[in-house]
């Protein structure tokens, strides 16, 4: 085995705190192959504690690396190791000839091989531990004349979160202020001696660790490695989210970042302090002025529309004066026409008060999709059901029946319609407001 010492250091310090380079990653020599047949387990190189000679990688039972060789490189085969140390020999199905022999780690049927170029996939979802553990998404890559030794070297480098508080974390989303691809296909090509080139093309600006659990501790720093390729990066950012989807966002965007391959860059310890929160749809929000059962969020999941936990029912009413309620997408747009000419609308005038509004047509489909985990969520946090009885209702089809505040006729009608969604199943209707037997619900909503 070949221990690879620390052989740089650099500072980060320009607007962001100072990273630092821990020992790089040792490449890792194994030997090849005896010939048996089986199928491999889930793939992970494990790095063993800090020595004075830096990490030692250890390969795990069940790691499977692939192989090609220049006589036949379009055959893709997988080897399989049952041994845990640091040089293991390999097993595969079947004799391999050869000059020259190309491998690379963790194996995968979609790996490519063409003119001495490797094409690895650099998902955009990574499974982090924490140092004790390297991902198994960082590729290693191998080339040696004779097939009884490879030694791998890592294709990229690594970032590494360090994180102090008093939370559990289940997501971590790093990405790039300048547009620099983390993910996508990447094209490596090796030398005899050693010498690696990597070119990253398509793909997007962000990676994330998802699946973590991790418990946060006051005393003692958690780590989070993120593979990365290496480079010049100008500007990152981190976003954590913990088990309560609350998020804190670390950002540096007027600094450079530059990666090392098979290096570690620190990034030095920070206080988890969460600032925002992401919602999804069934959450309940409640930020003291306003409660309420989420069915709309953006991209972010920091901000979207709630439905509220209380309803009313009754007739519209206002007459042929609130005919300028036309806006289908946003109930807002309609708050403020009504209130221009308010008529006699007690629907409205309910909905309407402080931040609040009668939902437009689309945004009560939104509702409507998603009834069966809303009502739910709306009953655990102390509201009313949907679809209660309305007493006194000449329709009994009614009970199931919401009122928008989208108007469903044209000016020039002597009828004021208004849209209606029976949440008792998929039927949208226009609904006459002065006819004495209509009578519908109505639930009012707000953007947070």
């Amino acid at each position: 085995m070949r221990n690879v010492l620390l052989s740089s250091a650099f500072l980060l310090c320009v607007g962001f705190v100072a990273c630092n380079d821990t020992p790089e990653l040792p490449e890792v020599p194994v030997s090849l192959f005896t010939v048996c047949a089986s199928m491999p387990e889930a793939t992970r190189t494990s790095l063993g504690e800090t020595t004075a000679n830096g990490y030692k990688t250890t390969w795990m039972a069940g790691d499977a690396i692939g192989l090609f060789s220049d006589t036949d490189p379009s055959v893709n085969r997988m080897l399989v190791t049952y041994q845990s140390a640091p040089s293991v020999t390999f097993s595969g199905v079947g004799a391999v000839a050869g000059n020259e022999y190309f491998a690379y780690y963790p194996y995968s049927p979609d790996v490519t091989f063409s003119d001495g170029v490797f094409s690895l996939e650099m998902p955009s979802e990574q499974r982090c531990t924490d140092d004790d553990h390297l991902l198994e998404y960082v590729p290693m890559v191998a080339r040696s004349r004779t097939a009884d030794q490879l030694h791998f070297a890592h294709c990229c480098g690594m970032v590494r979160l360090q994180l102090l508080g008093n939370a559990t974390i289940e997501k971590v989303v790093f990405e790039t202020l300048d547009g620099r691809p983390l993910c996508g296909t990447l094209h490596v090509t090796t030398s005899v001696n050693g010498d690696i080139h990597t070119e990253l093309v398509g793909g997007g600006s962000s990676v994330t660790l998802c699946g973590l659990s991790k418990t946060l501790s006051d005393r003692r720093v958690s780590s989070f490695l993120i593979a990365v390729p290496e480079g010049e990066y100008h500007g990152i950012r981190f976003s954590i989210q913990d088990s309560e989807k609350n998020v804190m966002n670390l950002q540096a965007s007027d600094f450079t970042m530059q990666v090392h391959r098979s290096h570690i860059l620190s990034i030095p310890p920070a206080v988890y302090a969460p600032t925002e929160r992401i919602y999804e749809v069934g959450d309940l929000y409640d930020d003291g002025a306003m409660r309420g059962i989420v069915f709309e969020v953006d991209a972010s999941g920091e901000h979207g529309k709630i439905v509220s936990l209380d309803e009313t029912s009754g007739f519209f009413g206002g007459g042929r004066n609130v005919l300028n309620l036309t806006d289908a997408n946003n109930g807002l747009v309609n708050k403020a026409a009504w209130r221009k000419s308010p008529g006699s609308s007690d629907i409205m005038t309910w909905a309407c008060a402080g931040d609040w509004y009668l939902p437009a047509q689309y945004e009560l489909k939104s509702i409507h999709q998603n009834r069966g985990l809303i009502g739910e969520r709306i009953v655990a946090a102390g509201g009313t059901p949907l679809c209660q009885v309305i007493f006194g209702n000449l329709d009994p089809a009614a009970s199931g029946y919401y009122w928008s505040s989208t108007c469903g006729c044209s000016p020039s009608s002597s009828t004021m319609m208004m849209w209606c969604v029976n949440f008792l199943d998929d039927t949208f209707i226009y609904s006459n407001t002065a006819a004495s037997n209509v009578k519908a619900h109505a639930r009012r909503v707000a953007v947070f």
